[in-house]
């Protein structure tokens, strides 16, 4: 317990562990401590653990909440000091029934810059080890362009917004400094965001629930339940969707498009640049179905493609198709540039809005011979499975695992074979497969390592 949480905590269990540090009983338990082993002497470090076992249940076993559902509650314990913490455990090791040991620590305890700013530190950015000084953002991102789009639109009097203890982390910060009488932190509680957002729809307000991606996961059967069921117009904001760098496995956004799908009318929007996030937001706001927007952990770029309206479009021919959606709509692109280099003729429609499909993209798909879907998201159950619902024989490249390890965007991209290289090396593999190319014909090796040229110029937004 080092009283550190990204956003405020809330909730009465957060107070009651704030009693409890705060009591007379942690600063009994730290005298106790230190005059046991003080008084004992490392020679009898055993008789000392002994006496501080026997002492401890019977002096500081409290009726707290946790007695109360048949736990023994020791500490609390300064967990920063090494002899606090070895006799804790002992003395929890002692008792035959379930005991929750509560240790209090320092965010980032012997360093200095972590001490004083535990929230930069929670998932640091590279920086200097001896100043602790952060290397700063180089150029905007998706999260800062949602976080100055609701601070505008909360000019709105029906606008609310909501999350789930991740206010900086969605970008809500300004918007709760302006409004914060229409904001609302539920805590870590995913299934409560839902289930208050799905109330105040009911009552004629627009609630925005913005959340990490992987998150929202925990409140499947009240996005069922509670939105879907009612038909309650409620805006998710998915932040870190698809391949999330820096933050591992458990944070890896892959089952959103999947998840959504299960929302019978959901509209389900991936934008790829600052246009089409803005205008998927003021879209789902005006709606009257559930909607998700789901956006990556990433900066920004200008994706220039031909613009047909509702999608984007480039290519050379159509030997082969790729609908690719979200930014990875410029890996799909350049893709073509290392096909073309091998006789495939192929084509690119970027989409910024996977369900319903963009008005006209059906028409275009009709009698294509080969259509690969590009996505970020798991293999089986995405966008793929989406546009085969409707008809339409299509190959998925998305994830095959999702529990993806931690690295930096391009690493992650490499790894699952998302970057332009990968992709044109899967439709490779796939068309020898399908025995529409013979392999002497396209003269390539399967392991030839290939410099992919870019065909998207790829600028960053200041």
């Amino acid at each position: 317990d080092n009283e550190h949480s990204i956003s405020k905590n809330v909730g009465a269990m957060a107070a009651y562990l704030a009693k409890l540090r705060s009591s007379v009983t942690y600063k009994s338990m730290k005298n106790f401590v230190k005059n046991t082993l003080r008084k004992a002497g490392a020679k009898n470090i055993e008789e000392a653990l002994e006496k501080a076992k026997l002492a401890l249940k019977e002096a500081f076993q409290l009726d707290t909440f946790f007695e109360k559902l048949g736990i023994v509650y020791l500490g609390p314990f300064d967990g920063n000091d090494l002899e606090s913490v070895l006799i804790a455990l002992e003395i929890a090791q002692s008792f035959d029934k379930p005991t929750v040991v509560h240790f209090l620590t320092r965010k980032g305890a012997g360093y200095e810059p972590a001490e004083k700013s535990p929230v930069a530190f929670h998932s640091a950015a590279p920086f200097n080890i001896r100043t602790g000084e952060m290397k700063p953002e180089s150029s905007r991102t998706f999260t800062k362009a949602f976080g100055d789009f609701m601070a505008e639109i909360g000019k709105d009097a029906d606008v609310v917004a909501l999350t789930a203890a991740m206010t900086d982390g969605t970008g809500l910060s300004q918007f709760a400094e302006r409004y914060p009488d229409r904001f609302i932190d539920v805590g870590i509680a995913e299934e409560h965001v839902v289930l208050t957002a799905s109330a105040m729809a009911s009552h004629g307000l627009k609630p925005v629930v913005a959340v990490y991606s992987t998150f929202l996961q925990r409140s499947y059967d009240q996005l069922l339940h509670d939105i879907a069921l009612p038909k309650k117009h409620v805006l998710f904001a998915l932040d870190r969707a698809g391949l999330v760098p820096s933050d591992g496995p458990t944070h890896q956004g892959l089952w959103d498009i999947a998840y959504a799908l299960h929302v019978p009318n959901s509209r389900i929007y991936a934008p790829f640049d600052e246009e089409s996030l803005i205008r998927s937001l003021r879209e789902a706001l005006e709606c009257d179905v559930p909607c998700f927007v789901r956006y990556p952990k990433a900066v920004l770029t200008q994706v220039e493609l031909g613009n047909h309206g509702n999608f984007v479009y480039t290519g050379y021919g159509q030997d082969i198709t790729l609908v690719a959606y979200g930014p990875l709509i410029i890996q799909a692109a350049d893709a073509l540039d290392h096909l073309k280099n091998y006789g495939i003729m192929g084509e690119v429609f970027g989409l910024w809005q996977v369900r319903p499909l963009p008005d006209g993209l059906w028409e275009q798909l009709q009698g294509k011979r080969s259509i690969y879907i590009v996505e970020e998201g798991i293999k089986d159950y995405g966008a793929a499975a989406f546009l085969r619902s409707l008809g339409l024989e299509v190959y998925s490249l998305g994830v095959a695992d999702p529990f993806v390890p931690a690295g930096t965007r391009d690493q992650l991209l490499q790894l699952c074979h998302l970057d332009a290289e990968g992709i044109a090396k899967r439709i490779m593999r796939h068309e020898l497969l399908r025995r529409t190319l013979k392999q002497e014909k396209i003269g390539f090796s399967l392991s030839e390592p290939s410099v992919v040229p870019s065909l998207v110029r790829k600028r960053p937004v200041r």
